[in-house]
Protein backbone atom coordinates (compact mmCIF):
# COMPACT_ATOMS: atom_id res chain seq x y z
CA UNK A 1 0.00 0.00 0.00
CA UNK A 2 1.32 3.23 -0.90
CA UNK A 3 1.48 6.55 1.31
CA UNK A 4 2.35 10.26 1.51
CA UNK A 5 5.99 9.48 1.82
CA UNK A 6 7.14 13.00 2.86
CA UNK A 7 5.00 12.38 6.30
CA UNK A 8 6.12 9.15 7.14
CA UNK A 9 9.47 7.89 8.89
CA UNK A 10 12.61 5.91 7.35
CA UNK A 11 11.13 2.50 6.64
CA UNK A 12 14.32 1.57 9.23
CA UNK A 13 12.81 3.07 11.85
CA UNK A 14 12.37 0.30 14.60
CA UNK A 15 15.42 -1.51 13.29
CA UNK A 16 19.01 -1.83 14.88
CA UNK A 17 21.37 0.23 12.45
CA UNK A 18 20.74 2.66 9.59
CA UNK A 19 19.11 2.20 6.31
CA UNK A 20 21.38 1.64 3.46
CA UNK A 21 20.81 3.72 0.53
CA UNK A 22 22.61 2.84 -2.63
CA UNK A 23 23.35 6.12 -4.56
CA UNK A 24 23.80 5.10 -8.53
CA UNK A 25 25.76 7.98 -10.15
CA UNK A 26 25.78 8.77 -14.25
CA UNK A 27 27.34 11.71 -15.20
CA UNK A 28 26.01 12.27 -19.26
CA UNK A 29 28.69 12.94 -21.59
CA UNK A 30 27.94 16.75 -22.34
CA UNK A 31 29.71 19.06 -20.08
CA UNK A 32 30.92 22.39 -20.38
CA UNK A 33 34.25 24.08 -18.89
CA UNK A 34 34.62 27.42 -18.22
CA UNK A 35 38.25 28.56 -17.17
CA UNK A 36 37.87 32.41 -17.09
CA UNK A 37 34.00 31.62 -14.20
CA UNK A 38 36.14 28.56 -12.88
CA UNK A 39 33.24 26.30 -13.07
CA UNK A 40 32.15 23.42 -14.86
CA UNK A 41 28.72 22.49 -15.68
CA UNK A 42 27.27 19.14 -16.32
CA UNK A 43 24.05 17.00 -16.37
CA UNK A 44 24.42 13.98 -14.00
CA UNK A 45 21.39 10.54 -13.30
CA UNK A 46 21.52 10.08 -9.57
CA UNK A 47 19.51 6.78 -8.86
CA UNK A 48 18.64 6.03 -5.12
CA UNK A 49 17.70 2.47 -4.30
CA UNK A 50 16.23 1.00 -0.55
CA UNK A 51 14.33 -1.56 1.02
CA UNK A 52 10.88 -0.52 2.13
CA UNK A 53 9.50 -3.65 4.25
CA UNK A 54 6.17 -1.60 4.06
CA UNK A 55 5.96 -1.94 0.65
CA UNK A 56 6.32 -5.89 0.43
CA UNK A 57 3.20 -7.71 -1.30
CA UNK A 58 2.13 -11.38 -2.36
CA UNK A 59 2.82 -10.74 -6.29
CA UNK A 60 2.01 -13.89 -6.70
CA UNK A 61 -2.11 -13.48 -6.29
CA UNK A 62 -1.52 -9.60 -7.24
CA UNK A 63 -1.83 -8.65 -10.84
CA UNK A 64 1.20 -7.55 -10.93
CA UNK A 65 5.31 -7.66 -9.18
CA UNK A 66 6.06 -3.65 -10.30
CA UNK A 67 4.51 -0.45 -9.40
CA UNK A 68 5.53 3.01 -10.95
CA UNK A 69 4.17 5.92 -8.84
CA UNK A 70 5.06 9.32 -8.56
CA UNK A 71 7.73 10.40 -5.59
CA UNK A 72 5.88 12.08 -3.07
CA UNK A 73 3.74 8.93 -2.30
CA UNK A 74 6.75 6.94 -1.00
CA UNK A 75 9.65 7.40 1.36
CA UNK A 76 12.29 9.19 -0.34
CA UNK A 77 16.00 10.83 1.76
CA UNK A 78 15.38 13.80 -0.27
CA UNK A 79 19.27 14.67 -1.76
CA UNK A 80 20.18 18.05 -1.37
CA UNK A 81 23.44 19.49 -3.03
CA UNK A 82 26.48 20.89 -1.28
CA UNK A 83 29.62 23.14 -2.61
CA UNK A 84 28.30 23.92 -6.24
CA UNK A 85 26.75 27.06 -7.59
CA UNK A 86 23.52 25.25 -9.13
CA UNK A 87 21.93 22.18 -8.92
CA UNK A 88 18.51 21.51 -10.50
CA UNK A 89 16.43 18.60 -11.01
CA UNK A 90 15.18 18.72 -14.32
CA UNK A 91 13.37 14.92 -15.33
CA UNK A 92 11.59 13.66 -13.04
CA UNK A 93 11.49 9.57 -13.84
CA UNK A 94 8.32 7.74 -12.26
CA UNK A 95 9.81 5.95 -8.92
CA UNK A 96 10.15 1.82 -9.05
CA UNK A 97 8.54 -0.40 -6.09
CA UNK A 98 8.73 -3.80 -7.27
CA UNK A 99 6.94 -6.53 -5.13
CA UNK A 100 10.00 -7.01 -2.60
CA UNK A 101 10.17 -3.87 -1.35
CA UNK A 102 12.87 -2.70 -3.58
CA UNK A 103 12.24 1.50 -4.28
CA UNK A 104 14.65 3.32 -6.96
CA UNK A 105 14.22 6.84 -7.63
CA UNK A 106 15.84 7.98 -10.41
CA UNK A 107 16.64 12.20 -11.12
CA UNK A 108 18.61 14.14 -13.67
CA UNK A 109 20.32 17.24 -12.42
CA UNK A 110 22.11 19.72 -13.81
CA UNK A 111 24.68 20.68 -11.99
CA UNK A 112 27.36 24.36 -12.05
CA UNK A 113 30.30 23.36 -9.78
CA UNK A 114 33.01 25.46 -8.83
CA UNK A 115 36.43 24.58 -10.07
CA UNK A 116 39.82 26.75 -9.78
CA UNK A 117 42.15 26.15 -12.48
CA UNK A 118 45.35 26.67 -12.13
CA UNK A 119 47.05 26.32 -15.77
CA UNK A 120 50.91 26.53 -14.33
CA UNK A 121 51.23 23.33 -15.98
CA UNK A 122 49.43 24.27 -19.16
CA UNK A 123 48.89 22.88 -21.90
CA UNK A 124 49.05 19.48 -19.84
CA UNK A 125 47.07 20.65 -16.78
CA UNK A 126 45.21 18.24 -14.28
CA UNK A 127 42.71 19.94 -11.94
CA UNK A 128 40.53 18.30 -9.25
CA UNK A 129 37.58 19.53 -8.20
CA UNK A 130 34.49 18.08 -6.13
CA UNK A 131 30.68 18.37 -4.53
CA UNK A 132 28.90 16.13 -2.35
CA UNK A 133 25.63 15.86 -1.68
CA UNK A 134 23.52 14.16 1.47
CA UNK A 135 19.90 13.63 2.62
CA UNK A 136 18.18 16.91 3.70
CA UNK A 137 16.50 15.34 7.22
CA UNK A 138 18.17 12.17 8.07
CA UNK A 139 21.73 11.47 9.74
CA UNK A 140 23.70 9.06 9.49
CA UNK A 141 21.78 7.21 12.64
CA UNK A 142 19.17 6.78 10.02
CA UNK A 143 20.61 6.30 6.45
CA UNK A 144 23.78 5.39 4.85
CA UNK A 145 24.71 5.71 1.71
CA UNK A 146 26.78 3.33 -0.68
CA UNK A 147 27.86 5.22 -3.89
CA UNK A 148 28.33 3.82 -7.14
CA UNK A 149 29.93 5.76 -10.26
CA UNK A 150 30.23 4.95 -13.78
CA UNK A 151 33.96 5.64 -13.77
CA UNK A 152 34.71 5.93 -17.76
CA UNK A 153 36.33 8.99 -19.02
CA UNK A 154 33.64 11.64 -20.71
CA UNK A 155 35.75 13.32 -23.35
CA UNK A 156 34.96 16.51 -25.11
CA UNK A 157 36.72 18.55 -27.76
CA UNK A 158 39.19 19.51 -25.44
CA UNK A 159 38.54 18.08 -22.05
CA UNK A 160 38.61 14.32 -20.30
CA UNK A 161 36.37 13.72 -17.07
CA UNK A 162 36.90 11.17 -14.99
CA UNK A 163 34.63 11.32 -12.19
CA UNK A 164 34.57 8.80 -8.90
CA UNK A 165 32.81 9.12 -5.66
CA UNK A 166 33.30 7.99 -2.10
CA UNK A 167 30.73 8.41 1.04
CA UNK A 168 31.93 10.15 4.36
CA UNK A 169 30.19 10.77 7.58
CA UNK A 170 30.61 14.85 7.83
CA UNK A 171 29.75 16.37 11.40
CA UNK A 172 27.19 18.68 11.63
CA UNK A 173 26.57 21.16 14.72
CA UNK A 174 23.20 20.68 15.28
CA UNK A 175 21.91 17.27 13.99
CA UNK A 176 24.99 15.12 14.54
CA UNK A 177 26.83 12.92 11.60
CA UNK A 178 25.72 13.05 8.06
CA UNK A 179 26.12 10.57 5.21
CA UNK A 180 27.50 12.36 2.48
CA UNK A 181 28.71 11.34 -0.69
CA UNK A 182 31.39 13.33 -2.43
CA UNK A 183 31.83 13.33 -6.28
CA UNK A 184 35.72 13.73 -7.27
CA UNK A 185 35.76 15.48 -10.83
CA UNK A 186 39.88 15.03 -12.39
CA UNK A 187 39.42 17.44 -15.28
CA UNK A 188 42.06 16.62 -17.89
CA UNK A 189 42.96 18.89 -20.91
CA UNK A 190 43.79 17.06 -23.91
CA UNK A 191 47.65 18.39 -24.68
CA UNK A 192 47.76 16.92 -28.30
CA UNK A 193 45.04 19.28 -29.31
CA UNK A 194 47.54 22.26 -28.45
CA UNK A 195 50.63 20.78 -30.33
CA UNK A 196 49.77 23.06 -34.01
CA UNK A 197 48.82 25.81 -31.87
CA UNK A 198 51.15 26.15 -29.29
CA UNK A 199 54.32 24.05 -29.63
CA UNK A 200 55.00 24.96 -33.92
CA UNK A 201 55.51 28.54 -32.54
CA UNK A 202 57.79 27.47 -29.71
CA UNK A 203 59.64 25.56 -31.66
CA UNK A 204 59.77 27.82 -34.94
CA UNK A 205 60.90 30.28 -32.35
CA UNK A 206 63.71 28.14 -30.97
CA UNK A 207 65.09 27.03 -34.57
CA UNK A 208 65.06 30.97 -35.42
CA UNK A 209 67.76 31.42 -32.43
CA UNK A 210 70.03 28.66 -33.28
CA UNK A 211 70.04 30.14 -37.09
CA UNK A 212 70.53 33.47 -35.38
CA UNK A 213 73.85 32.00 -33.67
CA UNK A 214 74.97 30.03 -36.73
CA UNK A 215 73.90 32.58 -39.60
CA UNK A 216 76.52 35.04 -40.86
CA UNK A 217 76.55 38.65 -40.30
CA UNK A 218 75.06 39.51 -43.61
CA UNK A 219 71.37 37.84 -42.91
CA UNK A 220 71.46 37.91 -38.95
CA UNK A 221 69.60 40.84 -38.73
CA UNK A 222 66.88 39.89 -40.94
CA UNK A 223 66.80 36.56 -38.82
CA UNK A 224 66.94 38.75 -35.54
CA UNK A 225 63.55 40.89 -36.71
CA UNK A 226 61.95 37.31 -37.94
CA UNK A 227 62.81 35.50 -33.74
CA UNK A 228 61.44 38.92 -32.40
CA UNK A 229 58.28 38.55 -34.19
CA UNK A 230 57.86 35.49 -33.58
CA UNK A 231 58.58 35.28 -29.92
CA UNK A 232 56.08 37.99 -29.33
CA UNK A 233 53.31 36.67 -31.40
CA UNK A 234 53.64 33.10 -29.16
CA UNK A 235 53.87 35.30 -25.90
CA UNK A 236 50.49 37.16 -26.86
CA UNK A 237 49.02 33.43 -27.68
CA UNK A 238 49.91 32.01 -24.86
CA UNK A 239 49.06 34.93 -22.72
CA UNK A 240 45.43 34.80 -23.67
CA UNK A 241 45.33 31.73 -24.02
CA UNK A 242 45.99 31.62 -19.61
CA UNK A 243 44.62 34.56 -18.20
CA UNK A 244 42.15 32.84 -16.30
CA UNK A 245 45.14 31.11 -14.08
CA UNK A 246 45.75 31.54 -10.58
CA UNK A 247 48.95 30.80 -11.05
CA UNK A 248 51.41 31.68 -13.82
CA UNK A 249 52.28 29.09 -15.63
CA UNK A 250 56.08 27.41 -16.62
CA UNK A 251 55.15 27.99 -20.25
CA UNK A 252 54.80 31.50 -20.05
CA UNK A 253 58.28 32.35 -17.98
CA UNK A 254 60.16 30.14 -20.43
CA UNK A 255 58.13 32.19 -23.41
CA UNK A 256 58.98 35.73 -21.09
CA UNK A 257 62.81 34.31 -21.56
CA UNK A 258 62.27 34.01 -25.54
CA UNK A 259 61.25 37.14 -25.70
CA UNK A 260 64.33 39.01 -24.02
CA UNK A 261 66.36 36.96 -26.01
CA UNK A 262 65.05 38.01 -28.94
CA UNK A 263 65.23 41.86 -27.94
CA UNK A 264 69.26 40.83 -26.77
CA UNK A 265 69.66 39.76 -30.07
CA UNK A 266 67.98 42.57 -32.10
CA UNK A 267 69.75 45.54 -29.92
CA UNK A 268 73.12 43.67 -30.92
CA UNK A 269 72.57 43.29 -34.20
CA UNK A 270 71.83 46.97 -34.74
CA UNK A 271 74.77 47.96 -32.41
CA UNK A 272 76.93 45.80 -34.82
CA UNK A 273 75.90 47.41 -37.85
CA UNK A 274 75.79 51.18 -36.62
CA UNK A 275 79.76 50.99 -36.52
CA UNK A 276 81.77 51.99 -39.17
CA UNK A 277 84.27 50.07 -40.33
CA UNK A 278 88.29 50.39 -38.45
CA UNK A 279 90.31 48.63 -36.02
CA UNK A 280 89.06 49.07 -32.56
CA UNK A 281 85.56 49.01 -34.41
CA UNK A 282 85.87 45.73 -35.61
CA UNK A 283 87.25 44.47 -32.39
CA UNK A 284 84.17 45.78 -30.45
CA UNK A 285 81.97 44.15 -32.84
CA UNK A 286 83.66 40.70 -32.87
CA UNK A 287 83.64 40.82 -28.93
CA UNK A 288 79.94 41.88 -29.12
CA UNK A 289 79.38 38.74 -31.56
CA UNK A 290 80.75 36.58 -28.91
CA UNK A 291 79.20 38.01 -25.97
CA UNK A 292 75.67 37.78 -28.46
CA UNK A 293 76.68 34.42 -28.93
CA UNK A 294 77.34 33.28 -25.48
CA UNK A 295 74.08 35.00 -24.26
CA UNK A 296 72.10 33.30 -27.07
CA UNK A 297 73.61 29.81 -25.90
CA UNK A 298 73.30 30.88 -21.61
CA UNK A 299 69.20 30.93 -22.74
CA UNK A 300 69.16 28.07 -25.12
CA UNK A 301 70.77 26.24 -22.05
CA UNK A 302 67.91 27.67 -19.72
CA UNK A 303 65.17 26.93 -22.31
CA UNK A 304 66.38 23.19 -22.27
CA UNK A 305 66.17 23.44 -18.81
CA UNK A 306 62.63 24.58 -17.95
CA UNK A 307 61.73 21.99 -21.31
CA UNK A 308 63.27 19.12 -18.95
CA UNK A 309 61.59 20.05 -15.58
CA UNK A 310 58.07 21.35 -17.25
Amino acid sequence: MLYMGRFTPPPNRDAEGPLSVHAYLYILDRFIIDTYEHSVTFSMVLCTQWVDKRLVWEHESAPTSIVYTFWVYVWSPRIRFSNTINAESTVYVPVHVDSDGIVMRCQVYDIIAPCSFDLSAFPNDVHNCSLSFSSINYGSHDIIFEPWITESEISSSEWKLLPSARALNVPQPSTGNISTVVVDLQIRRQPHLYGFRVYLAMRTSHLLLALTILAPESCRISLTYMLLLTTCLQHGFLATMTRSSTETPRILWQSSASVFLSLVTVCSSLLRSSFRPSKLINTLKRTLSVLERCILLSGVGLLVVILLFQ
